[in-house]
């Protein structure tokens, strides 16, 4: 029995980015430090921020990895089911069978 499992994500699905605090944090610092030294009015804002890549980083693949490897588990379990499910219905069909031909030859 061959199994294949194929993950796909919707769209609507949760974005696999997670927000770095620490570097958001030490950028608006930094960036209010420049702000202040250079007499800027303008306020620090959230695209400021955005342009630093390492604010926004990959959620861990550990996690995608686990969930991953639950859903293999589940399918495996699945399919170990599906497979005493077929065990039995061929059991009783030899069976069924068996018993036609033993009427055939009584008639």
């Amino acid at each position: 029995m061959n199994i294949i499992v194929k993950v796909e994500h919707d769209s609507n699905d949760v974005v696999p980015l997670k927000v770095n605090k620490a570097a958001a944090k030490s950028y608006y610092k930094l960036l209010n430090e420049i702000r202040k030294s250079v007499k800027l009015r303008e306020q620090v804002k959230l695209a400021h921020l955005l342009t630093f890549s390492d604010v926004l980083e990959p959620v861990d693949e550990e996690e995608t990895d686990e969930t991953n490897g639950s859903l293999c588990r589940i399918s495996s379990s699945g399919a170990s089911d599906l497979n005493a499910m077929r065990v039995q219905e061929g059991s009783e069909l030899a069976a069924d069978l068996e018993k036609r031909v033993r009427w055939m030859d009584e008639t």
